[in-house]
């Protein structure tokens, strides 16, 4: 019986700790079904044109030139007008949502958080000497194209400035202090961080690029070769394109909390420039390195597990090498920069530790890590001295672009500014991020910038709201160029405001630099004919797509944004866009037998429901009714492979006329559990096999001020309460009523 009782009471505390972990640290596995596809009775019916027999609408080019749009937020409304597919029910939260979930913050300046009023140091770039104006300790670093990717631990120790000091080929930043003496910097060193104080504190950064001169002679006689072999310009004429991320930026938010930016955006646009505003620029993954490697690679990323991330991050070489873009510009007469605003091993996990670029800038930032405790999701200000962190990413850019005036360069900048839970830090990059765009705009090579977001906002109740879901699935993207190019392109500009107003991803970005980093030697190249010059691919929406032909046969081929108009008719599954990261998901009605999922769905809206509003620790029953479903209404879901995207509409018994909508994922593949805060958990769900089943929105067309009140009243979210009669409120709790 002994033994019976112990072997008893160890099942009895397994099943607990597997319960508990699963339930609120989220990270256990239930044997889910993982070899068991979700299958759909009706797949959507795609009615593509056939535009060999008809004239299709987005194939009529125009060389008007016209007005430039005006930039503000409620522009994206007019998507519901056009004649796209793609038409989203919600293009993120609505403003009532927004101040409710997030604070409305304003920050110090860099000097009033630090303390430091003015700059300790600088390298002048011509006699690479590191000036100081203070005396303390110094740390030195190196070479940008020397870098590595991923994290890298300094671990140098801080020196005592009495003399200039001459620098070690291995040595990479300096912190350091002096007064009217000269540090000569030897071996390519190109940043150093300082402090005048008598402790370790950082008061001080600076880095100076250093010329990578093998770069630029290889770009000089490639770029020769080519123009003399297939140029049909004059001379050649040399382009600037700039890839600039800032991650974690959906649309609408670059519009709540960067108006310095959208004004200056605005005061340039039809001025030597164009902008154009992308309102359906789609997220393809869940986070940063999914979403940006199409643009690296062409090509969608597949799953990594942790232990080939991990081994991945550990190889020092470039793991993308052959298909990556910076390879491909470089063997077309580029020079090529990859910089990064974190230590982290995000980008290492799927390209390795040392991209083929002939500038890097990462290691900087892991000297921030050691000697400020910099950290790349940090809710305070992010500031050594008097700068905040991404002024140094900005200008180490624009030295780059300015060093190599002249001649064809790519860079590829993220900043993670806006990479924090709260939703307030972004405020702070509007005016770097203005003045940097003005400095480039100020140079004189031809310019591109995709100014973009890797995804939109992966913080607030995006997995509580499908409104919030949004605001990640539509990260923002601006595209500027100088009027130069637009005016060589004679078709360009109607052909970019078309696109403004459908269904786009990275793979256009990808499409879209390989178009244009021919354009400097060939003002002809892709215009005149669908068959592209040098074996370049063609793109899949220069041709018929016959009714017969199924989604997955599609392949992911996009087209330059410039040079043809994407179809009224793309949907999500043609660019391998997933229904869960799609804005406009092809959601088809459940059969029959298939409503048992609808009820158990509805059902699990209801207990969220009534978790929120009623069972709470502020005693929401005092305000919000207990729900129950009367009928279903509507139900529709999207699937993809293991995952099921379920809608359903629902009436309650409660109360006439009020409906619920949910949206919920069941799926047979792990997936990382949300805070509280910004989802609702996942339970156990039978449908063919074990799988998960969470819901990730909730909405209803009830709405009453003064019920929303009462609810904020006691933190609870308007979208799942409904409330008692103002008389049942009062004798429930009359202090709420005064």
């Amino acid at each position: 019986m002994v033994k019976v009782g112990i072997v008893f009471c160890l099942c009895v505390g397994i099943v607990v700790y597997n319960s508990v972990n699963f339930m609120y640290k989220q990270n256990y596995s239930p044997g889910l079904g993982t070899l068991t596809k979700i299958h759909i009775g009706t797949k959507p019916k795609f009615q593509y044109s056939d535009c060999e027999k008809t004239s299709c609408p987005w194939q009529n080019y125009y060389k008007t030139q016209t007005q430039p749009e005006y930039f503000e937020e409620k522009t994206n409304l007019k998507i519901l007008q056009e004649p796209g597919f793609c038409k989203p029910t919600t293009f993120g939260y609505t403003d009532l949502e927004y101040n409710r979930i997030f604070e409305n913050k304003t920050f110090q300046t860099c000097s009033e958080y630090t303390g430091v009023t003015k700059e300790i140091m600088h390298i002048d770039s011509q006699s690479r000497t590191l000036y100081m104006n203070c005396s303390g300790y110094y740390y030195i670093g190196g070479s940008a194209y020397d870098d590595i990717q991923g994290i890298y631990d300094y671990k140098g120790q801080a020196k005592m400035y009495v003399k200039p000091v001459i620098l070690d080929n291995n040595e990479e930043w300096a912190y350091g202090s002096c007064s009217d003496s000269k540090v000569i910097l030897d071996n390519n060193e190109e940043w150093a961080y300082g402090s005048c104080s008598d402790s370790n504190n950082i008061e001080g950064a600076t880095y100076v690029m250093e010329e990578n001169s093998k770069a630029r002679e290889r770009t000089k006689n490639k770029m020769k070769e080519i123009f003399e072999e297939n140029g049909t310009r004059e001379s050649v004429r040399p382009m600037t394109i700039l890839n600039v991320f800032v991650d974690s930026v959906s649309r609408r938010n670059f519009y709540r909390k960067l108006p310095k930016t959208r004004e200056f955006l605005n005061e340039i646009n039809g001025k030597g420039f164009r902008v154009y505003d992308f309102k359906l620029s789609s997220a393809i993954a869940d986070n940063t390195l999914p979403n940006l490697f199409p643009l690296w690679t062409g090509e969608k990323m597949e799953d990594i597990s942790p232990e080939t991330r991990k081994t991945n991050a550990e190889k020092d070489k470039d793991l993308i090498k052959s298909k990556s873009i910076w390879t491909y510009l470089k063997d077309r007469g580029w020079i090529t920069m990859f910089g990064n605003e974190f230590c982290n091993d995000y980008f290492a996990y799927g390209i390795g530790r040392r991209p083929s670029v002939d500038h890097h800038m990462s290691r900087f930032w892991c000297g921030a890590r050691t000697l400020t405790h910099f950290d790349d999701t940090q809710q305070t200000l992010r500031c050594i001295g008097t700068k905040t962190s991404q002024h140094y990413l900005f200008n180490t850019t624009l030295q780059y672009i300015q060093m190599y005036q002249g001649l064809n360069k790519w860079a590829h900048i993220m900043s993670v500014a806006a990479h924090e839970d709260s939703g307030t830090l972004i405020t702070v990059l509007d005016s770097d991020l203005k003045s940097f765009l003005k400095k480039v705009l100020e140079t004189k090579d031809d310019i591109v910038i995709f100014l973009s977001a890797d995804h939109g906002m992966r913080y607030g109740e995006w997995y509580k709201l499908d409104s919030g879901g949004q605001e990640h699935r539509l990260p923002s993207f601006f595209l500027i160029a100088s009027q130069n190019i637009i005016d060589s392109m004679p078709y360009s500009n109607d052909i970019l405001e078309h696109n403004t107003k459908r269904l786009v991803s990275k793979f256009e970005f990808r499409k879209t630099i390989e178009h244009l980093s021919i354009l400097p030697y060939d003002i002809n190249y892709l215009q005149d004919s669908d068959k592209p010059k040098a074996n370049e691919p063609t793109s899949l929406f220069l041709h018929k797509v016959s009714d017969e032909r199924h989604c997955e046969d599609i392949n992911i081929d996009p087209t330059s944004l410039f040079l043809h108009k994407v179809s009224d008719e793309r949907h999500c599954e043609d660019i391998n866009i997933d229904a869960e990261y799609c804005p406009c998901p092809d959601f088809v009605d459940f059969e029959d037998e298939e409503n048992f999922l609808a009820l158990d769905v509805a059902n699990a809206g209801v207990y969220e429901i009534n978790t929120y509003s009623v069972y709470n620790v502020n005693a929401g029953w005092k305000v919000c009714r207990k729900i129950t479903v009367k009928e279903v209404i509507s139900a529709k879901w999207a699937i993809q492979d293991y995952k099921a995207l379920v809608k359903v509409n629902f009436t309650i018994n409660e109360v006439e006329n009020v409906s619920f909508e949910v949206l919920a994922m069941v799926l047979g593949t792990f997936m990382k559990h949300k805070p509280r805060d910004e989802g609702y958990l996942f339970r156990v769900y039978y449908y063919n096999t074990k799988r998960l089943l969470r819901v990730q929105g909730i909405s209803s067309n009830y709405y009453n001020e003064k019920c929303s009140q009462l609810a904020a009243g006691k933190g609870i979210a308007p979208n799942v309460c409904v409330c008692h009669e103002l008389d049942d409120i009062y004798k429930n709790d009359p202090d709420l009523i005064r």
